[in-house]
């Protein structure tokens, strides 16, 4: 994992994976940062946008279904910024199955890399 510079009130995060053979791979992040410097303030006050259309749904025990599901009218749409609380309390069988939100994003032109 290499982490370029932060810029423009951003961090990015580049993955790269080279194999010999056709693999599955599933690089993740899960590094969590409350930006306020302030800790009184939660950050599910924070606001997040994730280029990506679906999501995968997983069963009760976190693991994956193999479907890709339309993040459309769903609390998974953050494809325009919002607080990442704004929908977490609502009724939905993916978010209690995470307990908010423990699930992979499916990004938009994925293949475009940096």
């Amino acid at each position: 994992m290499r982490i370029p510079a932060v810029c423009e009130d951003e961090l990015t995060v580049k993955y790269d994976a080279k194999t010999d053979k056709p693999t599955i791979v599933n690089l993740t992040q899960h590094s969590y940062f409350n930006l306020t410097s302030d800790f009184n303030h939660p950050i599910l006050d924070h606001e997040l946008v994730i280029n990506a259309d679906s999501f995968l749904p997983v069963d009760s025990t976190l693991i994956p279904t193999g479907e890709f599901r339309n993040v459309s009218e769903t609390p998974f749409d953050f494809r325009s910024s919002k607080a990442i609380g704004k929908r977490i309390n609502e009724e939905n069988i993916q978010i209690k199955y995470g307990l908010g939100y423990d699930h992979c994003w499916v990004l938009n032109d994925q293949e475009k890399g940096f």
